[in-house]
């Protein structure tokens, strides 16, 4: 493989890869749906690395998103699903939006003029033809906005070499193999979401478990039911769970 080139980091196999309520996807159920979304994509004018956005809650649907525009080559920029109308105007402005995956549900808040992809009844349409299975490590593939505390959020933008080199050295640190099932409640336009919720179990080749809001109880019904192995949390998450549990909780 030429040395520019990184492996596409979502193996094909018949393991399981998202668990998501009632639906599971395998690895090449979740490559086939990218696939088929891509076609999609295929619809709109986009150059290589150009920003296409995704608007959707932690899902199965949002994981086959980021494959899609990654597989495809272009940038995924995840985005807050709060987000005003005036708000979401101000990023496509700024980060020069080509296209923008999301669902019917957002519509309504997506900026006139936008190239929206809808992710309804993915399973019925074609899939793309010859998904690459591999990435140029140079291209631009990640935009992340900053928090945005001291002013205005900034948008930082990584290479494909970056993003990969990080997501596989944490997973290598952190001993995180195919065995292991992430619950995945930080959203993932956050950047923790995104690299230890999203990127990094599907690098490793992990489960993942989505869930669109944090709620104490079903949150904790989720690490027993799915058979947890891995939680990625803020620290308001574990205080919370501290209170629910109780200190005398193993």
């Amino acid at each position: 493989m030429p040395r520019d080139n990184l492996q596409f980091p979502v193996e094909a196999s018949d393991r399981l890869a998202i668990i998501a309520g009632e639906e599971s996807l395998t690895f090449n159920a979740l490559r086939s749906n990218a696939a088929r979304l891509a076609a999609r994509l295929d619809q709109v004018d986009l150059q290589p690395g150009q920003r296409v956005a995704v608007l959707l809650p932690n899902s199965a649907t949002a994981v086959t998103a980021f494959l899609t525009v990654a597989q495809s080559g272009y940038c995924y920029l995840p985005l807050n699903i709060a987000l005003t109308r005036a708000e979401l105007e101000e990023v496509f402005k700024r980060c020069e939006v080509g296209a923008v995956i999301s669902s019917e549900e957002f519509r309504s808040r997506l900026p006139a003029g936008a190239n929206v992809i809808t992710t309804e009844n993915i399973a019925d349409s074609e899939a793309a033809d010859d998904m690459p299975e591999s990435l140029d490590k140079r291209r631009p593939f990640l935009c992340l906005s900053t928090s945005g505390s001291t002013g205005n959020p900034r948008f930082v933008e990584r290479t494909a070499e970056a993003v990969h080199a990080n997501a596989i050295r944490v997973a290598r640190a952190l001993d995180v193999g195919p065995d292991d099932r992430f619950l995945s409640v930080v959203p993932f336009w956050h950047a923790n979401g995104f690299s230890n919720c999203l990127l990094m179990p599907l690098a490793a080749g992990a489960g993942i478990v989505p869930m669109d809001r944090f709620l104490p109880r079903p949150f904790l019904q989720q690490i027993q039911q799915a058979r947890i192995s891995v939680v990625v949390g803020s620290p308001f998450i574990f205080r919370t769970l501290e209170r629910v549990l109780g200190p005398e909780t193993d």
